[in-house]
């Protein structure tokens, strides 16, 4: 489940006489070519035996149109909170991500394996960071001596221009214990308590709350969008130790992946893992989900194009993939 975007103004906020939203950083992506190459070695550390990413698709998989239709569904919207269309996406080299809290072996495990297939779907460089400052105790470094179901723990979000680069800082503290982290995403691993309590710190929409205090919603993301821009500016992944295995792999992948951009559930479909029915237990990112990131970060397609006019540049992108395989001798079907 996908928590509230945040809409940021550019031109209302001020921070230090600059504005929040910074020219974009122009970058060189990669032709298709490459980028299908890297994630067809990220897939196999990610699939998983047995999940059909096209069930009801037919035997040639589907064609252009049904998945610039998905796609768009996907990434145009919000699904909580205020609207927020149009395609978006982090407009940065490198994104740090600060991991928070003791995730259990799997879940590191899972993230460890992850973060270098979105890697090279995004064209980003990810790496995770330690706090900028907690208690000397605080041992092994990284690790939250926190405990968010107390009455005096707090979690506090600031987000503006720092230093250099635009992060948000978040503090998290319980007592005298306080822990200071930078970071463009925030991943937190806690129980369902704590993930209740975090998310009246951020304010979340009312119907997620509700959902999250129910145990109907497991896990959750909040994040921020520039609307002028159209670029994300923070992102805060919550993430429950308590669950069942396969429960903690699809919160981890989906929530991660759609702070990134694939921001919407799609119910009931067979061809991604956001299909809003984790009872299916379906854990992994699809190859359609693969392929969706790398559009989404294809410089080609213009952040902030919504309706049809993104459903129309997707296809063309998605038919050019589909040419390119049979070009190279493949059958050219798209996933």
């Amino acid at each position: 489940m996908t928590g509230r975007a945040d809409p940021i103004s550019a031109r209302a906020v001020l921070e230090g006489g600059r504005p929040w939203c910074r020219p974009p950083v122009p970058r060189r992506r990669g032709r298709w070519s490459g980028r299908w190459l890297a994630l067809v070695l990220g897939l196999a550390l990610v699939a998983a035996p047995g999940v059909s990413p096209a069930r009801d698709a037919g035997a040639s998989g589907p064609d252009p149109a049904t998945l610039a239709e998905l796609f768009a569904k996907i990434v145009d919207g919000n699904e909580y909170g205020a609207p927020v269309p149009g395609l978006a996406r982090w407009d940065e080299r490198e994104l740090e991500i600060g991991v928070v809290g003791r995730p259990l072996d799997d879940q590191r495990a899972a993230l460890d394996a992850l973060l270098p297939v979105l890697a090279a779907a995004t064209g980003m460089t990810m790496r995770a960071v330690e706090p900028l400052a907690g208690p000397r105790d605080a041992t092994p470094p990284g690790q939250l001596a926190v405990d968010l179901r107390a009455p005096d723990a707090l979690m506090r979000l600031h987000v503006g221009l720092v230093g250099q680069g635009f992060k948000p800082v978040v503090m998290l503290g319980q007592g005298t214990r306080f822990f200071l982290w930078r970071a463009h995403m925030i991943v937190l691993f806690t129980d369902h308590h704590g993930a209740a309590q975090i998310g009246r710190s951020l304010q979340v929409a009312p119907r997620l709350l509700s959902g999250i205090d129910a145990g109907s919603v497991p896990c959750f993301a909040h994040f921020g969008i520039d609307t002028a821009g159209h670029v994300f500016r923070y992102a805060i992944v919550v993430l429950r130790t308590d669950l069942p295995d396969w429960a903690r792999r699809r919160c981890l992948h989906e929530e991660i992946v759609q702070s990134l951009g694939l921001r919407n559930d799609v119910r009931g479909s067979d061809l991604t893992l956001f299909d809003d029915q984790p009872m299916r237990r379906r854990t992994e990112l699809t190859p359609h989900d693969l392929m969706f990131l790398a559009l989404l970060y294809d410089s080609r397609l213009p952040r902030g194009l919504t309706g049809a006019a993104l459903r129309a540049r997707a296809r063309d992108l998605i038919t050019e993939r589909a040419a390119a395989g049979r070009d190279s001798g493949t059958d050219g079907r798209v996933p």
